[in-house]
Parts: C-alpha cells; sequence; structure tokens
C-alpha cells in the first residue's frame, strides 16, 4: 500500500514538472514566432531586441536553437555599408581575425550569415557591461578585483599575440563581462595580422589608450602599443 502511495506521488510530481515544461516551451515558441528569424549551419538564431549601436553597425541580443538553447549578440552590418571601399576592407580584416580566435578571455565567433543583403554575425553573449561601466559604477576597484581583471586581459592578449596579431584598440569599452564575470576581449575592426619583424605603420586605436609611436608616422610594434594601452587600463 505504501509501495503504491509512493508511486502515485511520483507520478503526480512527473506530470506537474511535465507541465511546466511544456508551457514554459509553450511561451517561448509563442514569443519566438514574432521575431525575425536567421537559419545557419549551426542552428537557428531568433533576434531580439537592440543591445548597441556603433557607427557601422548594430548589435542585437539573438537567442540559437536548438539544444543547448543560448543567447547571443549580433552584429548586423548591411551590404550598403561595406560599399565603401576603407568600410569593406576594415570588415573583412575584422572577419578574418574574429574567426581566428578561441580562448576563454576572447570574444569567439559562433556563425556568420549572409542574408537579406546584410551581414549577420554571432558571437558570444556578454550580459554584464564593459569594464568602463564596471568603474564608473564603483569609482574605484578593490586590488584583489583588479588583479584577476587585469590577469585575464593579459592572458587574453597574449593568446592573441601568439597568433601574430595586433589588436590596436584595447580600451576599457572593448573588455566586456561574460554572466560570470569573467573578461572577454572583444572589437577586431582595428586588427591586423603582423609580419615576422611585428611592424606596422598605420596609425590606429583611440589616442589616449595607444603608445606615441602609433601616430608618428613611422613603423612600430603592434606588440608594443597593445602593451602600452594594457598599461593605460592599469
Amino acid at each position: 500500500m505504501k509501495w503504491k502511495k509512493c508511486q502515485g506521488i511520483r507520478l503526480k510530481f512527473y506530470l506537474v514538472n511535465l507541465g511546466t515544461t511544456l508551457h514554459f516551451f509553450i511561451k517561448m515558441f509563442s514569443f519566438l514566432e514574432k521575431k525575425e528569424k536567421i537559419k545557419g549551419e549551426n542552428g537557428t538564431y531568433f533576434l531580439d531586441k537592440e543591445i548597441g549601436k556603433g557607427e557601422f553597425a548594430t548589435v542585437k541580443l539573438s537567442i540559437k536553437f536548438p539544444v543547448p538553447i543560448e543567447n547571443k549578440a549580433c552584429k548586423i552590418v548591411s551590404s550598403e555599408t561595406l560599399k565603401n571601399k576603407i568600410i569593406y576592407e576594415r570588415f573583412q580584416h575584422e572577419i578574418e581575425i574574429s574567426k581566428l580566435m578561441n580562448h576563454p578571455n576572447v570574444i569567439k565567433v559562433d556563425e556568420i550569415i549572409n542574408k537579406d543583403n546584410n551581414y549577420y554575425i554571432f558571437m558570444e553573449y556578454c550580459p554584464n557591461g564593459n569594464l568602463l561601466d564596471l568603474v564608473i559604477r564603483n569609482s574605484r576597484l578593490e586590488e584583489d578585483v583588479a588583479k584577476i581583471i587585469m590577469l585575464q586581459i593579459f592572458t587574453g592578449l597574449q593568446y592573441i599575440h601568439s597568433l601574430n596579431v595586433s589588436h590596436r584598440d584595447l580600451k576599457l569599452e572593448n573588455i566586456l563581462f561574460d554572466d560570470e564575470y569573467n573578461i572577454k576581449i572583444c572589437d577586431f575592426g582595428l586588427s591586423k595580422i603582423l609580419d615576422e619583424n611585428h611592424l606596422t605603420n598605420t596609425p590606429r586605436g583611440t589616442p589616449c589608450y595607444s603608445s606615441p609611436e602609433c601616430f608618428s608616422g613611422n613603423c612600430y610594434d603592434g606588440f608594443t602599443t597593445d602593451i602600452c594601452s594594457f598599461w593605460v587600463i592599469l
């Protein structure tokens, strides 16, 4: 008798959980039906609210299906924008370099899709803002917190340099935080794959973060200017 009662309780518990799960998925699919849908090789992405806007692109939150269901950031660049030769070359460099990245402290691109005269770049979503936001909110960071952040930035930068890439725009705004507050270096729009001497001669980056030689008009070491930016962040 006790065994039957126990089985009955288990069955009821199972049915309640099944009903809750089904209700969740029904609401989820009803919500997603209203969203723009982009199909790719790695899954289907549903575009949601805008979470950022730059000079040449818009960034939206997206939801990736199937399992595991994940939030992704989607950078949208219109083909009309890419008719400008300079912007197009910069975009091609960004895509080429972003595809190389595979490190816990660097933003990873999930998939790039060309559809309806737009390029959709799906990448890791970092819901906790950037390092500039954190500094503004707290005025200052405790040493123990700052040490962890700077170590992760240095580790990510070391990996980027191991691929012979200079970021060239390392700054507070380009250091994002994931859902566990680990840092992710992002935005390779000004980055460059260097030659064996690590030299480049094009002035790039945000002036207050860049090394003086970056704007000298002469060749400079791409790795050195990244290290200069790292110390400005510190």
